[in-house]
């Protein structure tokens, strides 16, 4: 699968909800997080909307099996987790987000979110030309 059609793959994955979770529900993979630099390009719009991002690339994302196939930056909505603070945050603010992906339930959704000084330059290229330079923590 083509890195660029892997945030959209993710989306549609995950979108999936109980049927993704009876055709996938053998799959052993822990809950994965990742840190993640990213532009708000729209706040939600209702409570328990979702927050969207330019985000940097994901060089480790890894996939449903589990094979690193990383993650190109794109814009992306992403759920907020309960107890998220978006306070203060505005379009064209500067993030540092974790969001965590649990494939086994069909979840993604950001988990922190700390603001940039807005002089923060981003690097929104590829995953393959940005390298590993932003790791993931298994869940404990």
């Amino acid at each position: 699968m083509r890195r660029e059609a892997l945030g959209a793959a993710m989306l549609a994955a995950l979108s999936i909800g109980a049927a993704c979770r009876a055709k996938n529900a053998s799959t052993d993979q822990p809950v994965k997080r990742y840190t993640v630099r990213a532009e708000v390009v729209s706040l939600p719009t209702e409570p328990g909307g979702e927050l969207t991002l330019r985000h940097e690339s994901v060089p480790d994302f890894t996939d449903v099996t589990g094979a690193v196939v990383g993650m190109d930056s794109m814009v992306m909505p992403f759920p907020v987790a309960r107890g998220v603070s978006l306070e203060n945050l505005s379009s064209g603010a500067k993030v540092e987000v974790v969001f965590s992906v649990d494939w086994a339930q069909g979840l993604y959704q950001i988990e922190r979110v700390r603001t940039l000084p807005s002089e923060t330059a981003l690097r929104l290229g590829s995953a393959h030309e940005m390298g590993p330079a932003m790791k993931h923590d298994e869940a404990k």
